[in-house]
């Protein structure tokens, strides 16, 4: 796993990140990703949202794409918010399934879609790329108002 940040063209931060698809590496990504956008100044709700699709995605290129496949990881910061994209070599596009409200799998990209204000899945000249958007809510607190609470 190597991670790259850098400014866009645009003047937007990018980080780049390198990953293959083991479930023992997901932890890893999204901790890295936490602490990316934490000194980017981002709330921690984006950052909770970012790190839930993070899984979801990287999952789905496990599940579908193949235990160890390789992918890449891009967040790009937009002054709306976040977008995260996942790029693998796979052409098979990620749809939503049409699955129970009470099956133990396969609803992943729906709860995802639910949380975010964009999510696509699109081809690339290499497989494809699925993406997410995630947008700064007006009311956010910040960090530190999570830990005041009581519980």
């Amino acid at each position: 796993m190597a991670e790259q940040t850098a400014l866009s063209s645009c003047g937007q931060r990018v980080s780049v990140t390198a990953v293959t698809a083991h479930p023992e590496e997901i932890q890893h990504v999204r901790r890295q990703a936490n602490e990316r956008l934490r000194q980017w100044g981002h709330p921690k709700q984006v950052r909770q949202v970012v790190a839930q699709g993070i899984s979801e995605l990287l999952t789905n290129v496990h599940k579908h794409v193949g235990h160890g496949a390789p992918c890449t990881l891009t967040l790009t910061e937009r002054p709306e918010g976040v977008l995260v994209e996942v790029h693998d070599d796979s052409p098979r596009m990620a749809v939503p399934a049409e699955v129970a409200w009470d099956a133990e799998t396969g609803r992943g990209l729906i709860l995802l879609q639910a949380m975010v204000a964009a999510l696509r899945s699109e081809p690339a000249p290499t497989g494809k790329v699925v993406s997410f958007l995630v947008t700064r809510l007006p009311e956010e607190e910040p960090d530190d108002a999570w830990a005041a609470g009581p519980a």
